[in-house]
């Protein structure tokens, strides 16, 4: 029996894969779901924390204190937590919208109440933590360490912060207090002395300097007005090159204009007469058209005339032989009349062939004269746009130049500056002479302290002995202590507190602090020497400086600033002229640029009309016509003699019995005949319509040609007067440029011996400002040497206030032991852990309810004949009544056993019973499509499924693959939709995103379930 089972067995594959896939299912339940517990605390640095800092940074004890600034850099260098550093609306969004586990927020008070310590009533501290508990309970607890770390961290910079200060103002106070012990009465007296003197010195550099400042500035100003004048003679040189280049292109073009001028005006004179021919002729040649329409109106006559008689002749041959005399009577009218057609055609065709040589002048002089303006043309809008070029280069350069007002003001300014510079010239002469007196005052103040410093020398090899503590004199300490501000109760306390600490010794040395006082007084001699030495050689320097002043020429500067300034009145003088002449030849040329449009379009539309008439008469229409009538005239001629010997022969052969075939003959010809004096009279016809307007035209070219004749004639006879006004602007134009050049080659001699008195002038301020910036530094050392015996008083003041305004309660002790308070909220009103796993358990539940109902449930039974459609409906009624039963026995127990608290109780409800139905039809599926394998896909969905979405931990500390296969799960959105209308910490729209993910879900697979229903409906109604 066993051995049969087993082979029964093998022989199944279908079992054998089975029972291989329930074999791994423990082993790949446990090992998935540890995977995921397995080390999930080393992914906290993907929970993400929202950062605030609204946190105002205050200025305490002179230094800048931002805490909340300094907590944000620190929580950037920390990588164990995604934190991020965004504003609060955002923050607030994303912690129920987004994936943030925490707000952490630092209020604006902050860093002020960090300085409260030493208050009477300190303030703590506050920091802000909110969580969103719906999302992860464990997250929130792990969120709370997070917290606690970040408080302690804080609280530990806080006290350290404190503690620094503290120390800091310790130490302040021992500063103060040992430097009010050092004043000596000595140095007070020597650097009171000292400070006289520094103080007559200052007064004597702030003299001099302020002399020095203003030769300096008078020397600026001359040196920017030499800059400026060279700048201006540049411009004006500049633009004198460009009028000069530019009334030589003028004079160029003004050439090129003359001749083409010449060329328009040869061009119009042949154009005239050839029109003026051309229009003599027209009447000769209307009389010879007439001509010929006569002739031809004759001719058609007597061939009508011929072809009635042909007709009668051959109608009634023998009834009309009488008649014969008036055939050969119209015979001879027709003769006539080919002879006067034939004698018109060829007196037309004379006239048009006399006439060929007039006609080709007539087009040549239209394309000369067409030449001749398009020249013109081309060239009046250069010469137009030259003169613009050069009108505006002489308004720029008169506007350049200053007005004669400028002119004079400035040479008042020249003349008044070269005053000043006199006078800055012997004032520092005068100041050079006050200066070296100075220099043995000077010389007598370094010996004295330089015998002071050998005094100190003398004092400091005195050598140490021991005394008792009785023998010591306080007399110096009450003289320093006199010389100051301080109450009689503040020098008892002092001087007695002096005594206690001597008398606690009973052998000392002699105090260094006389020493140290002494070597302090010298090391700030040698510094007072050091600047006295330092303003000896600026004085030096000065002397020198003093010296090439007086090497400067002020006259020769003035006569050469002078003779510059009436430069720029005789460039003003000539440019005036060039001026008013440019403005005369803009005006002529632009006069000139606006006509040559209309100019060269009449002389195009009379130039059109000319080429067409000429075209018609040599080469068109017209001419072809009355070539052809020449042409045809030989035949016409021909056929009338043979017309003429027909009716000859006719008239013969009515004797000789030949009158039937000569007939026949003439009739044959009749008809061509009557044929081409048709067409010749149409010809004609079209031929004498088109000559009034062809004597129209030639009229309306010889009038045209007249007054373009006479308008190029008077404007040639102006063009001389034009060509010389552009020589005499170019020539103006040379002069200008060759004085402007000379002007600007004397320029750099000028501006260098203004900037060479400028730098001097630099010079010699420079040093005495560097003499004036070392003095207050001189006087400044001396007043604060003079002010260290005043410091004792004031440190031991500032100490011992201090020390009494600092409060030591207890609400200060309790300030310095824990600065930090916090404030920690949830954002979902049910926090207990039973609500918080609830949602998921109870969505895992219909999910294990779905699959076990699927596998107990007979699925294929049915009646036969009955439709898949109301086959699937019966399935799924049953499906769905279940659902719901499982639905109500949850909401009703965890109400009565549990007392289950829901924030939403509709969306509640709802997003149980759409889980439970999706569950439902998922797993109905899979086990309708595959039987016992589906069972098996079943129960390993639900294994799989509980390992990605068991509420342990947050999805962000699961690894990976785990994080990424988590929203492909039907749970997760089940478990989101339920977790929010419990709980309360989403909102909304994760609800309804859920809830449609859901639905989807479902109509998919109710779908494919319908599919796979109606494949199994025909399967057993097949095996039926």
């Amino acid at each position: 029996m066993i051995e049969k089972e087993f082979k029964h067995l093998l022989k199944s594959k279908k079992l054998l894969v089975s029972l291989s896939l329930v074999a791994l299912v423990p082993i790949l339940y446990a090992g998935t779901f540890l995977k995921s517990v397995w080390t999930p605390y080393d992914n906290t640095s993907n929970l993400k924390v929202a950062v605030v800092n609204t946190d105002k940074p205050i200025d305490f004890n002179g230094k800048r204190l931002e805490i909340g600034q300094s907590m944000v850099d620190k929580l950037k260098e920390n990588k164990k937590i995604n934190w991020q550093f965004v504003d609060k609306d955002t923050a607030e969004k994303e912690l129920r919208e987004g994936d943030y586990y925490m707000i952490v927020t630092i209020p604006v008070n902050f860093s002020k109440n960090a300085t409260t310590l030493s208050n009477e009533n300190p303030e703590k501290m506050n920091i802000d933590f909110k969580t969103n508990f719906t999302k992860s309970k464990n997250g929130e607890k792990i969120m709370e360490t997070v917290a606690s770390n970040l408080t302690n961290t804080v609280k530990d910079q806080v006290v350290k912060t404190y503690s620094s200060t503290l120390y800091n103002k310790l130490s302040d106070i021992g500063i103060s207090l040992s430097k009010a012990a050092n004043g000596s009465g000595q140095l007070a007296d020597g650097l009171s002395k000292l400070n006289d003197g520094g103080k007559r010195l200052g007064n004597g550099v702030d003299q001099l300097h302020n002399g020095s400042g203003q030769l300096a500035g008078g020397l600026s100003k001359l040196n920017d007005g030499g800059k400026r004048l060279g700048n201006g003679i540049d411009q004006l040189h500049n633009g004198s090159g460009q009028l000069t280049g530019g009334l030589s292109k003028l004079n160029d073009g003004s050439k090129r204009l003359g001749n083409g001028i010449d060329q328009l005006h040869n061009g119009s004179r042949q154009l005239a007469g050839g029109l003026s021919i051309l229009n003599g002729k027209k009447d000769e040649l209307a009389n010879g058209i007439d001509l010929l329409f006569n002739g031809d109106n004759k001719l058609h006559t007597g061939l009508l005339q011929y072809t009635n008689g042909i007709l009668t002749l051959n109608e009634k041959l023998f009834s009309k032989k009488d008649n014969l005399n008036s055939l050969i009577n119209g015979g001879n009218s027709l003769a006539y009349g080919i002879s006067r057609y034939t004698e018109g055609v060829r007196q037309i065709g004379g006239g048009l062939d006399a006439k060929q040589e007039d006609l080709t002048k007539l087009l040549t002089g239209g394309i000369e004269l067409a030449n001749g303006i398009n020249t013109l043309a081309d060239g009046v809008p250069k010469l137009s746009n030259g003169a613009y070029q050069i009108a505006n280069g002489l308004d720029l350069l008169n506007r350049k130049l200053p007005s004669d007002k400028e002119i004079a003001d400035n040479k008042a300014k020249l003349s008044s500056l070269t005053e000043k510079l006199q006078y800055l010239k012997i004032s520092s002469r005068q100041l050079n002479n006050s200066i070296s007196s100075k220099f043995e005052k000077l010389g007598n103040e370094i010996t004295k302290l330089e015998k002071l410093i050998d005094k100190t020398n003398l004092k400091n090899n005195t050598t140490t002995t021991t005394v008792k503590s009785t023998d010591v004199s306080f007399s110096s300490l009450k003289q320093q202590l006199n010389s100051t501000s301080l109450t009689e109760e503040q020098k008892t306390a002092i001087l007695n507190a002096a005594k206690s600490d001597v008398s606690n010794s009973q052998i000392s040395t002699v105090n260094n602090t006389e020493i140290n006082n002494n070597n302090d007084i010298k090391v700030e001699l040698a510094q007072i020497m050091k600047s006295y030495q330092d303003l000896h050689k600026s004085l030096e320097r000065l002397g020198k400086l003093g010296k090439e002043i007086d090497k400067v020429d002020v006259g020769n500067i003035k006569t050469q600033l002078l003779s510059l300034v009436d430069g720029y009145s005789n460039i003003k003088a000539g440019v005036n002229p060039l001026a008013v002449g440019s403005s005369k030849v803009k005006e002529g040329l632009s006069v000139m640029n606006q006509k040559t449009p209309r100019l060269t379009n009449g002389f195009s539309k009379y130039k059109t009309g000319v080429d067409e008439t000429v075209t018609s008469l040599t080469s068109g229409k017209l001419a072809n016509g009355i070539k052809e009538l020449i042409s045809k005239s030989p035949q016409l001629t021909s056929g009338f003699e043979r017309y003429k010997n027909g009716v000859d022969e006719t008239a013969t052969s009515l004797t000789t019995g030949e009158m039937a075939q000569g007939i026949k003959r003439l009739a044959d010809n009749t008809f061509a005949l009557q044929k081409g004096s048709t067409d010749l009279n149409r010809g004609l016809r079209k031929l004498k319509s088109k000559i009034p307007e062809l004597s129209i035209g030639i009229q309306k070219l010889d009038d045209g040609g007249q007054k373009l004749y006479k308008g190029i004639s008077d404007m040639k006879a102006r063009t001389p007067e034009l060509l010389n006004g552009i020589q005499k602007l170019d020539d103006g134009g040379q002069k200008l440029y060759k004085g402007i050049d000379g002007m600007k080659a004397k320029t750099p001699e000028l501006l260098n011996g203004i900037q060479k008195l400028n730098n001097g002038g630099q010079k010699l301020y420079k040093g005495i400002g560097d003499m004036k910036a070392k003095t207050p530094e001189l006087i400044n050392g001396m007043q604060k040497a003079k002010e260290g015996s005043d410091k004792l008083a004031t440190g031991l003041v500032n100490g011992a206030t201090q020390l009494n305004t600092a409060h030591t309660g207890d609400k200060n002790s309790d300030m310095l032991a824990n600065p930090i308070k916090t404030n920690t909220s949830d954002i979902a009103n049910e926090t207990s852990y039973g609500n918080a796993l609830a949602p998921f358990f109870l969505v895992f539940g219909l999910l294990i309810g779905a699959v076990i109902f699927n596998i107990l449930y007979p699925i294929y039974q049915k009646e036969n004949g009955i439709p898949t459609l109301t086959w699937f409906i019966s399935k799924l009624s049953v499906m769905v009544i279940f659902s719901l039963l499982e639905v109500v026995i949850e909401v009703i127990s965890m109400k009565l056993f549990f007392d289950f608290k829901v924030e939403y109780f509709g969306m509640y409800f709802s997003g149980l019973l759409l889980s439970a139905i999706i569950f439902m039809i998922i797993a109905h599926f899979f086990t309708f499509t595959f039987g016992k394998i589906g069972n098996i896909i079943n129960i390993s969905l639900v294994a799989l499924q509980f390992v990605l979405t068991t509420p342990l931990f947050p999805r962000q500390m699961l690894p990976a693959l785990y994080n990424g296969l988590i929203p492909f799960t039907p749970i997760y959105y089940a478990d989101m939709s339920v977790k929010h209308a419990v709980l309360g910490g989403l909102t909304n729209n994760i609800y309804n995103n859920s809830m449609l993910v859901l639905t989807i879900l479902g109509i998919v697979f109710l779908v494919l379930n319908y599919i796979f229903y109606t494949k199994k409906n025909r399967t057993m109604q097949t095996a039926d």
